[in-house]
């Protein structure tokens, strides 16, 4: 639920960009930087087929260093990417001695939420490496909450996401 939660809000970052103030004109180079453990590969493709979208043409993939370097170039930076993950219980949770891991609990009251968020600046700059055009930053995040009363009272979920999960009742 976690990869789906962050790719949900990457696509949503990458949808909510606002790319009028980049030049259709030229062919960009396009990089993208994100933290360790993102992965890029699906930011790119993302990215690509909004600018196909929006006409704004980009430079393969494959295409030599040299040519990527005379390039114009478009950056994107994705300075949050990931999901949060919180849990509560108040009850007791149902230890076996010698194992590493509990089973279960007997619980009072339990809740986990797991909440996805991303944040996406794009920019673009010359083939000299100067600024040009700065799209507004644009950010997203939902939220999934399960929680369970009386150990087998539940399990209630409520989420801002766009489609249900499997086993949401309709």
């Amino acid at each position: 639920m976690e990869q789906q939660m962050a790719s949900a809000e990457i696509t949503r970052c990458v949808d909510g960009l606002e790319l009028s103030a980049i030049d259709p004109a030229p062919r960009y180079a396009l990089q993208v930087a994100a933290p360790s453990g993102v992965d890029t590969a699906l930011i790119r493709a993302r990215l690509q087929q909004r600018l196909a979208d929006a006409e704004i043409r980009v430079q393969p993939e494959t295409s030599s260093r040299a040519t990527l370097a005379r390039s114009p170039m478009l950056l994107a930076v994705l300075p949050v990417a990931g999901v949060d993950t919180e849990a509560t219980l108040i009850g007791v949770p149902f230890v076996v001695p010698g194992l590493p891991v509990t089973l279960g609990d007997i619980s009072l009251y339990k809740s986990s939420t797991v909440t996805g968020r991303a944040r996406l600046e794009l920019s673009a700059w010359s083939a000299d490496r100067r600024e040009v055009a700065v799209v507004p930053a644009t950010q997203a995040s939902r939220y999934f909450r399960n929680i369970t009363v009386l150990m087998f009272f539940g399990p209630f979920r409520s989420s801002n996401l766009d489609d249900p999960l499997p086993g949401d009742e309709p």
